[in-house]
């Protein structure tokens, strides 16, 4: 299991099509539930997530191999 936060802009979007192509399992981390059905209809399991919140990021990555993160420079 891979967990990819930023999975619904450009460079995590990359990040996440190619780890499904080579048929990773993925947990998209995401703020807005809103944006989660697209991935979800992928084979993402979703979880909400913000940066500012530490237990929301640990029940996000828990159990996951890998994660990818895109901090941005202000947040």
């Amino acid at each position: 299991m891979y967990a990819i936060m930023g999975i619904t802009g450009q460079v995590g979007g990359v990040v996440a099509r190619t780890l499904l192509a080579a048929n990773h399992p993925l947990r998209a981390v995401l703020r807005d539930p809103g944006k989660g059905q697209a991935w979800a209809d992928r084979g993402c399991e979703i979880m909400l997530a913000t940066i500012e919140n530490g237990a929301s990021l640990t029940a996000a990555f828990e159990g996951a191999e890998a994660v990818f993160v895109l901090v941005p420079p202000e947040f």
